[in-house]
């Protein structure tokens, strides 16, 4: 089997590589750091005109940082201030990806989970390098 690069195979393991941007609802964000949320939404809460004014003041032109562990799962590391906003007034948010998840595991876990031999998950990943 050839050498494989981390951003082929993390790619291949959550559908994303580091520092790629992509365009995401803020429904599909988890938020873990309640307190820099909590934060914006005071601030947002005393704008003058209210909570949907203010969010739509807030510019989305700067990504926000997210981090995927799993395939899908997106957590919020910072941009909480443009994640509120982007909720508010049900913008799509520019996320900046970091990948903390393991993607060896990832795959040896999905391919478990199909029954595949090894050389089934090598002719994949050959015809997938192929394309």
């Amino acid at each position: 089997m050839e050498r494989v690069d981390i951003d082929t195979l993390d790619r291949w393991a959550f559908g994303v590589i580091g520092d790629e941007l992509v365009k995401l609802t803020p429904a599909k964000i988890s938020v873990v750091h309640f307190d820099d949320l909590e934060n914006a939404q005071y601030q947002a809460d005393r704008y003058p005109g209210g909570a949907k004014r203010w969010a739509k003041s807030v510019s989305l032109a700067t990504p926000v940082d997210v981090s995927v562990r799993s395939p899908g799962v997106f957590t919020l590391e910072d941009g909480h201030h443009r994640y509120l906003a982007a909720k508010l007034s049900d913008r799509k948010l520019t996320a900046k990806i970091q990948v903390k998840g393991k993607p060896i595991e990832v795959l040896l876990e999905r391919a478990g989970k199909t029954h595949k031999t090894a050389a089934q998950i090598e002719r994949e990943i050959a015809a997938a390098l192929a394309k």
